[in-house]
Formats: C-alpha cells, sequence, structure tokens
C-alpha cells in the first residue's frame, strides 16, 4: 500500500526460488492469485517451471534462460544461508512477555489464544484424557491438545477422541511448540519483522517472543519452521510428533 501510494511505473517483486514439489506450485499459485500481476518472468535452467508455466498459463509470460555462470545452490546451502540470516538478524534480539488477549493470531495452526466453544464436548474429551491438558483447540480440521512434557496419551483415548471429533487429533507435549518463526505486524499490518516463539505460559495466558522488533506488536502470524537452541532449522513439532504418536498407536 505505501509503495502503490507514490504512483510508480512499475512494480518487481522477486519472489523467492522454491520451485519443486506440488507444495511449491500451490504456494506459488497463491502468490499469483493475491498479486494478479501484469506480466511474470520465469528464469530456469532446463524445463523446471514447466507445471508451473502450465499451471498459470492464462498469465502473460516471459520465459528467460539463467546464466550459465550462475551455480544452482542446493537444498542444504540454501539452508546454512537463512541459518546464518538468522543468526545476524537475532543478534540483538530480547525477549518480550505479551497476553494472548492482546494480539491477533494468524496461520493459527495450534488456537492459541480460543476459548473453548462447546464446553460439554470440551468436558467429554477431558473424560477420555484422564486429565485436563495445559492447551485444548478445537479447530476446523483437527483437535490441538498440548500436554505435559512427561504425560503420555494412550492409543484407545487417541481412537476414541478421533471418533467424538471426526477430526484429526494433534497431539503435543509442553516445549515442542517453542523455537516457531513467526511474522509479526503492527495494528495497520505493517510487517515489523520476525520473532522466535520463546514460550507460552497457558495458564497465565501470555507468550514470549525472542525478537529483535521494538515496536508494539498487534498481529503474529506463525510460521511452520522451527529452531533450535543454536538457531539450526528443525522438523516442524507437528510433523515429527504425530509421527512418535502414530508409531505408539500401531503396537494397540
Amino acid at each position: 500500500t505505501e509503495i502503490l501510494g507514490d504512483k510508480p511505473d512499475f512494480i518487481v517483486i522477486d519472489t523467492d526460488g522454491w520451485i519443486e514439489g506440488e507444495d511449491a506450485v500451490n504456494y506459488k499459485v497463491q502468490l499469483v492469485g493475491e498479486l494478479n500481476p501484469d506480466i511474470i518472468f520465469y528464469i530456469q535452467q532446463k524445463d523446471e517451471l514447466t507445471t508451473l508455466l502450465n499451471t498459470l498459463e492464462k498469465f502473460r509470460k516471459v520465459v528467460v534462460d539463467s546464466p550459465s555462470a550462475i551455480k544452482q545452490r542446493s537444498r542444504e546451502k540454501r539452508k546454512n544461508l537463512r541459518e546464518l540470516g538468522y543468526m545476524k538478524y537475532l543478534r540483538n534480539a530480547k525477549v518480550q512477555s505479551l497476553p494472548l488477549s492482546w494480539l491477533k493470531i494468524e496461520e493459527n495452526t495450534l488456537g492459541f489464544g480460543r476459548a473453548h466453544e462447546n464446553v460439554n464436548q470440551a468436558n467429554k474429551i477431558y473424560d477420555i484424557l484422564g486429565m485436563k491438558p495445559l492447551h485444548f483447540a478445537e479447530l476446523k480440521d483437527k483437535v490441538c491438545i498440548i500436554i505435559g512434557r512427561r504425560r503420555w496419551i494412550n492409543g484407545d483415548s487417541m481412537k476414541k477422541l478421533e471418533e467424538i471429533t471426526k477430526k484429526k487429533i494433534w497431539v503435543i507435549r509442553k516445549g515442542e511448540e517453542e523455537g516457531l518463526i513467526m511474522a509479526l505486524y503492527n495494528a495497520e499490518r505493517k510487517f515489523l519483522g520476525i520473532g522466535i516463539l520463546h514460550d507460552i505460559d497457558y495458564a497465565r495466558k501470555t507468550i514470549k517472543i525472542f525478537t529483535p522488533v521494538s515496536e508494539e506488536i498487534s498481529i503474529i502470524a506463525l510460521g511452520k519452521i522451527k529452531l533450535d537452541k543454536n538457531l539450526k532449522e528443525t522438523l516442524a513439532f507437528a510433523e515429527e510428533n504425530q509421527l512418535e504418536f502414530a508409531r505408539f498407536r500401531e503396537l494397540f
């Protein structure tokens, strides 16, 4: 909006180089749908953009060859460069503690800050679990449950929960949500920077964010990448954790 306010003759947006796989193509299609560009420039070495070209065929396009002198970076090289970027960006970061009620949370895959809409349903789930979890949120396509570090949910209880809710059950242990990257915005939704989820106090309903951003934060958008204590990228908690629970259930 700020750029458009200056009435520029042209706006060129340099997108990322993620193009491999169905998820990459879907992401680019969504991006193009939001931007609605007048023209798309495709830079490729061989024919790696064929699927994307076919998917976005209705848009005006220009296809150019990538300069032969430029070597393609491996996935590991890109990862290493991103991690160096995290270290540089977060060099002077501090921990901020904010009430969840003060924040609007987007891409809220864990249902943070949401109240239980169906109290009877929640109590029924607590009875099946045999405990009240630290966090419980029933979302559109899944139920997210966060339990203590040393807690466990057996296979029979998981099956009963799925039968009652008719949804996928995500079980996460306290601490596994920490390290999640998030985008930070002000009340006007101006991007302020990124932060790392440092901790959540579920009893006090507060969130601690490790970030160099000093401006007032009003909106956060949860990402799908986690960083460990050394700022190295690691598997998203949901993916690794649900595989663990799935393997446990196969024993029963």
